[in-house]
């Protein structure tokens, strides 16, 4: 009996053993970079939501629905496929990409970089907006499928407002802003545009569409007023886009590879996705690492705390508390040559934002640094950047908005509809200043403005003294007045036009790399395996889920999630609105 059991507990432990031989053999096989055959074709899918970085924390990865693709990591494929002698052509599947225009500006740049390798550059397209569109025509072939749409119809802008709803629910919006255009409180206090809203909205279409006009313009070789009448008499059928020139082909995807195949009929077709692809290393491409450079990703609203992920929206945030540690650890890393601060931010908590701005000044003397700005870098997400290190912009990134936000969000009707009543007790006339039940009084009222605008002024004075202006200077720019990047340029408020390889390029000037030299990227916060975060959780005895839903919540809800800041008694710098451009 005994030598029974020893000889089950002995094969219990050596099949036990052999499971974590084959998981460990598995892992190392599956970890090795896959094998390129020559001639190979790369896929690069351009679809749903591309991130500038994605979050290190194993809840907010599962609700944003695992790992997405990355703008970095879109053109650093293109830039190993362009040197790999292996390759010869690359495919976009252009589905629809979620981003905006500063974005679609950089992925449309690293194709044309990619052009300029003399490989074949397929676009093909089933259907796609005008911001879709403005991205393919950097291929040499815009395709599309035979039965498909091309919906360019022009351009418009949409803001949400809350009013009405906040009416209905007895919920009153109690804000005051710094300036006419910094209307971010609107969207709780109005239900339509105000004239000055409209005129911000109007010059920022203009700018936006402007530039997609031109590009299309000069790659598709037609006049600009000739490709805004093509455009405006949209959306086309796919026979209909080819008869206006528009698009080159109408052909199906698997097509598309015929092309590709019978450009040498002698050799064999390979096919290997982009994602498969990013995982061979520079070196087998013929490139090769050179010195670092950091990149800190500074995205999402500026919060105070330390936590990472709306509980609302489930999307992610910039806290003033891991911005600071990632902005130490970066100063402190003795590899790094230099420090690129790249900003996708609408704003947020003015306080916390003004403990970024200093963390950032800090590393400023430290290393030399530059500013990126991707889709949005407004208000607070401005605050940040001036550090008197060189801006660098998208023709359509949103940014400036100079402004403050205060105020609070008075629920007492709501209260009242729920069946709901509070008692009070008060020491001092200013004890309910943030309460959500009792209103301001007339002296809270000033007391809230006076606030507002002292804020406004060490948020101009720091502008002031990193953009080498005048406060008056300023002044006509500040307000809460959102420009584009092409806009900012021209006002003096950003220094240069271009995206996070542009950036590089400076980077490197100032700390005395040759232009000609590559350079390894070092990303903050350090992307970790899903192995990683699941060890460090095992770690710790505290696991902290942020609040469901996992589905993705309409714009409202986004924008009740941002007017959390406002109720913290904190000053906010907020972008004055989100609206969408279709």
């Amino acid at each position: 009996m005994r030598n029974w059991l020893l000889g089950i507990v002995t094969g219990l432990v050596l099949a036990f053993l052999g499971l974590v031989l084959i998981a460990v053999l598995s892992l190392r096989i599956s970890s090795l970079p896959p094998r390129v055959k020559s001639p190979t074709t790369v896929v690069l899918d351009l679809k749903d939501e591309i991130v500038e970085v994605n979050p290190t924390d194993l809840p907010a990865r599962l609700l944003q629905g695992g790992l997405k693709p990355t703008l970095r990591y879109v053109d650093e494929t293109l830039e190993k496929a362009a040197a790999d002698p292996r390759v010869v052509a690359v495919v976009v599947r252009l589905r629809g990409p979620q981003i905006g225009w500063a974005k679609a500006d950089e992925l449309r740049s690293a194709l044309a970089r990619f052009r300029t390798s003399r490989k074949k550059l397929y676009c093909h397209m089933i259907s796609g907006s005008l911001r879709d569109y403005f991205i393919a025509t950097a291929c040499e072939q815009v395709i599309m499928q035979p039965v498909g749409l091309l919906e360019v119809k022009g351009m418009r802008a949409e803001s949400l407002f809350l009013k009405g709803t906040l009416d209905k629910l007895g919920v009153q919006a109690e804000l005051v802003h710094t300036g006419a255009y910094k209307t971010y409180s609107d969207t709780f206090t109005q239900k339509a545009m105000t004239p000055e809203h409209r005129e911000m909205v109007n010059w920022l279409v203009d700018s936006l569409y402007g530039t997609a006009l031109k590009a299309i313009s000069e790659a598709r070789k037609k006049p600009v007023g000739q490709v805004r009448a093509i455009v405006e008499a949209g959306p086309y059928t796919a026979p209909a886009a080819r008869q206006a020139g528009l698009i080159d082909q109408l052909l199906y995807e698997d097509q598309v590879y015929d092309l590709i195949k019978n450009a040498d009929p002698g050799r064999r077709f390979n096919k290997m996705s982009a994602r498969q692809y990013a995982e061979v290393p520079v070196s087998d491409a013929g490139l090769q690492s050179g010195p670092k450079i950091g990149v800190v990703y500074a995205v999402g609203d500026i919060t105070a705390g330390d936590g990472g992920t709306d509980p609302l929206s489930g999307e992610q945030n910039m806290t003033a508390e891991n911005m600071t540690r990632l902005l130490q650890q970066a100063r402190d890393d003795a590899s790094l040559k230099a420090v690129i601060l790249r900003i996708d931010s609408p704003g947020g908590d003015a306080l916390a934002s003004d403990t970024i701005w200093r963390a950032v000044s800090d590393l400023h003397t430290r290393k030399p640094l530059v500013i990126s700005m991707s889709d949005v870098a407004g208000s607070g997400g401005y605050y940040i950047a001036a550090s008197g290190d060189p801006i660098v912009a998208g023709a359509g990134t949103l940014t400036a908005s100079i402004g403050v936000v205060y105020g609070k969000i008075n629920i007492h009707g709501l209260y009242d509809k729920l069946g709901i009543t509070k008692d009070v007790v008060t020491r001092g006339p200013n004890a309910t200043l943030d309460s959500d039940y009792v209103p301001y009084t007339p002296q809270q009222w000033q007391l809230v403005g006076r606030l507002a605008d002292d804020m406004y002024k060490v948020f101009k004075g720091k502008v002031a003294a990193a953009r080498k202006m005048k406060i008056e200077d300023v002044e006509r720019l500040a307000g809460g007045r959102v420009f584009t990047g092409e806009q900012a340029k021209q006002k003096g408020l950003v220094d240069e036009l271009g995206g996070l390889r542009r950036a590089v390029e400076l980077a490197k000037q100032k700390a005395g790399i040759p232009a000609g030299r590559r350079v390894e990227l070092v990303v903050f916060p350090h992307p970790r395996s899903l192995f990683e975060i699941i060890m460090e959780r095992g770690q710790s005895a505290e696991v902290r889920l942020p609040a469901l839903p996992v589905a993705p919540v309409p714009e409202a809800l986004r924008l009740l999630s941002a007017a959390r800041i406002l109720n913290s008694g904190r000053p906010a710098a907020l972008m004055p609105f989100r609206f969408a451009f279709y």
